[in-house]
């Protein structure tokens, strides 16, 4: 299974833009959303915004069972992944991000989902209260549905325009 950092490390030197696997691995850190496009039953793009997070060069993402996007990505695995920084100001020359196309998996696994989904939410501050246990976490999980789509990377494209 190939990795966002054996990738993006493949195309150095070819675009003076692009990341080098240090830079792609510190935006995937610093950056908190990620934009996936699934391709809905009539063929049209679906664009949603997710937490999310790196693991072995994967994207991981919790969200509910019956969305949308799990039934878009559970009859096609094709997905389009964005993740950028620098769009807020004023100045395009700030623009960087990282494009992936993947194939998804959808997990059903329980204890995986509650492991994933504990490691998401733990890089967004307050989205767990302080006081709930992991027996609480995981009814939580259950309660609510939960799911978890694994990112498996198959092209990649960066781009820093502070490069420029």
């Amino acid at each position: 299974m190939p990795s966002i950092y054996a990738l993006v490390e493949a195309k150095l030197g070819r675009d003076k833009t692009g990341f080098t696997p240090e830079e792609a691995r510190q935006l995937l850190h610093d950056e908190r959303m990620l934009y996936v496009a699934t391709l809905g039953r009539a063929g049209w793009p679906w664009v949603v915004p997710l937490g999310f997070m790196e693991l072995d060069g994967h994207l991981w993402a919790g969200t509910s069972a019956t969305t949308r996007k799990v039934r878009n990505l559970e009859r096609d695995r094709r997905a389009g992944l964005l993740v950028e920084a620098g769009s807020d100001g004023d100045n395009p020359r700030q623009l960087r991000g990282i494009s992936i196309e993947a194939d998804a998996t959808i997990h059903h696994d329980f204890d995986l989902i509650v492991e994933r989904n504990r490691q998401i939410f733990a890089r967004y501050p307050g989205t767990i209260p302080p006081d709930m246990d992991d027996d609480q976490f995981r009814e939580q999980m259950r309660k609510i549905g939960r799911t978890l789509i694994e990112f498996e990377p198959l092209r990649v494209r960066s781009w820093d325009y502070r490069k420029l």
